[in-house]
């Protein structure tokens, strides 16, 4: 908030501003899964340790910085600073976010942030999504990108469904990723209606058909 005091004799007008770091106390909220502010959530480790408390996560502003995860924990009245690559997942409302090393702009800078997992955490093929306001733009601009892993892939792998991995090309791409699924793949390969895109697509039809894929690919036995 900005206020300006006027002052005609002299000339002078003297403004200052009151911002909510010097009036007012930290606030909840949760406004991406990598901008975080004291909202009570679940934290898995990596050795199955659970955790349960006020989550606040930083890496929206400071993505080079993956020590910037806090929970304090109310009843103890204290806290502890959690190290990025010691969390297996975190869940806020029955949403589960997990670690991922995500190379947002395709321009291989990869970045640790936590991606919230669309699929059950048991499927062959994982789906998630990266929600981000970009704190940095003057207009708040928000999007999300779209990412896919296999079971077995490394722990922090996820393919961007708009890569090199797989478009242009998307036909043999994909259809070499779901070869074990026959059936899946020689949709894929025939480019037919809702299981083909290319670079020019809109990012819905990216995302319908990779969603499309996800869950043929998962129910494929």
């Amino acid at each position: 908030m900005k206020k300006c005091i006027f002052s005609i004799d002299n000339n002078i007008i003297v403004c200052f501003f009151l911002t909510a770091f010097f009036s007012c106390k930290a606030t909840s909220y949760f406004k991406t899964p990598n901008d975080v502010s004291k909202v009570y959530g679940k934290v898995t480790m990596m050795d199955g340790t659970v955790k349960k408390g006020l989550i606040t996560i930083d890496l929206e502003n400071y993505h080079v910085d993956y020590q910037l995860i806090h929970i304090d924990y109310p009843e103890k009245s204290g806290g502890e600073d959690l190290k990025f690559t010691d969390i297996y997942s975190y869940e806020v409302d029955s949403a589960t976010y997990v670690p991922k090393k995500i190379d947002i702009h395709l321009t291989n800078h990869y970045d640790f942030l936590f991606v919230k997992r669309l699929t059950a955490e048991q499927d062959k093929m994982q789906l998630y999504e990266l929600h981000e306001a970009f704190k940095s733009n003057d207009i708040g601009e928000e999007t999300s990108y779209y990412y896919i892993s296999f079971a077995g892939d490394p722990v922090y792998d996820a393919i961007d469904i708009n890569s090199n991995k797989i478009i242009p090309g998307f036909d043999n791409k994909m259809g070499a990723m779901v070869v074990d699924c026959p059936a899946l793949a020689a949709k894929i390969h025939e480019k037919r209606s809702g299981y083909y895109y290319s670079f020019l697509s809109l990012r819905q039809k990216k995302f319908d058909v990779i969603q499309q894929i996800v869950k043929e690919y998962n129910a494929c036995r």
